[in-house]
Parts: structure tokens; sequence; C-alpha cells
């Protein structure tokens, strides 16, 4: 049989802003749309786009077309085209990702995904086959199979 899913609820325009412990934006969370499911817990956006903030740098920016989290909030799936953005600073220029699928654990600001991704700062490019990103400081980013890059010399 063919599961039904009810919505017992809906937003429109929604944004959600989760504090850190000093009472500063540690992320954000804004959508078109939003659907909760009664059935299994779970929240549907239309067009999420999440901000997480670090001390001291521009935030990083998640958008995605769809996006799906869990019931306790601890899994967000963001489906079809995502791309994650960092804006420029005056040491570092912006940096670009586009990938498909990424799931995302907010509360230890953490994502992956298993899908290619191409990651653009300045001139220098990566493509890889699966991703796994770590947003807060340290911010890093591992690159998983068939990596393929360039730099450009300054």
């Amino acid at each position: 049989a063919k599961k039904s899913y009810k919505i017992d609820y809906y937003l429109k325009g929604m944004q959600a802003t989760t504090l850190n412990a000093l009472g500063k934006p540690a992320q954000k969370l804004e959508s078109e749309n939003v659907f909760h499911y009664e059935d299994d817990d779970t929240t549907a956006f239309a067009t999420p786009i999440i901000q997480v903030f670090e001390e001291d740098s521009n935030p990083w920016e998640i958008r995605a077309k769809n996006g799906l989290m869990s019931s306790n909030g601890n899994l967000v799936l963001l489906k079809q085209i995502v791309k994650i953005n960092k804006a420029a600073t005056s040491k570092k220029p912006a940096l670009n990702m586009i990938t498909a699928n990424l799931k995302i654990r907010p509360n230890d600001g953490y994502a992956e995904t298993d899908e290619a991704v191409r990651i653009n700062s300045g001139e220098n490019w990566l493509i890889s086959v699966g991703m796994r990103a770590w947003f807060k400081k340290p911010s890093r980013i591992k690159l998983l199979a068939d990596v393929k890059g360039y730099y450009a010399v300054p």
C-alpha cells in the first residue's frame, strides 16, 4: 500500500534564526513555502536558503530547489541542484560550489554528498565525485574521488 502524507500545517515566507550561546546568529533558514507532514513529522521546504554564520567571517550560504528535514531537525536533505557560496573577503576570493543531493547535519555544521561537485574560487577550480564539508571553524572541505583541478599561480 502506498503511504499518504498528510500536511498538518504550512508556512509561507518562513524565516528562522538559531542563536549561539552568546545570542549571536548561528544559522538562518529561509523558505518560500514550508509543509509539515503529520505522518512522519518531517518538514519539506521549497527553495530553501540556509546560512551558517562564523565569527569574523562571511557566512556560508546554501541554496537548493527543494529540501526535507527530519523530525528531530538533525538532518536536512537538499535535493536537485545545490549551490554553496561564501562571499569574498579582503584576503580571500569568493568560494562557490555546486552539487546535488546534499545531506546537512545543521547542529554539527557538516554537509556531505556522494554526487559530483565543482568548486570555483577566483580563477581556481576543483571537481570531484563526493565531498565532505565542515562549515564551522576550522572550515574545511574533503574531496573524495576523481579529483581534478586548476590552480592559477598568483
